[in-house]
């Protein structure tokens, strides 16, 4: 899935980002790249499991069989879920400084 197809990349790319430009070009530019590389982690442990990840239609009823995966494969996809982990805690900061900024900015 591409940043701009999730409910959240929809929602930023429109009323976010007017908002955050506003505010705060910077921060929404580090949001931006941080949900970009939230992305591209979730698609290196997905082709792990699942192989390519291109043309895949996203649907919680969709049946994909998991493939075996090998040690090396499966630690590979640890190590990716740990930086997704970390990425993910970056994003959420950079959006909290930035509603703080936004609750900052409608009070004057």
């Amino acid at each position: 899935m591409k940043p701009t197809e999730c409910a959240f990349g929809q929602w930023f790319d429109k009323q976010g980002k007017e908002m955050a430009m506003k505010v705060d070009a910077q921060r929404y530019k580090n949001i931006d790249s941080l949900h970009q590389d939230v992305h591209g982690k979730y698609i290196e442990i997905y082709e792990i499991y699942f192989g390519s990840a291109e043309n895949v239609v996203y649907d919680q009823k969709a049946i994909i069989e998991k493939r075996n995966v090998s040690p090396d494969e499966e630690a590979q996809a640890r190590k990716s879920f740990e930086e997704l982990r970390s990425i993910s805690y970056k994003l959420l900061d950079e959006i909290a400084a930035l509603e703080k900024r936004v609750e900052v900015s409608e009070t004057f």
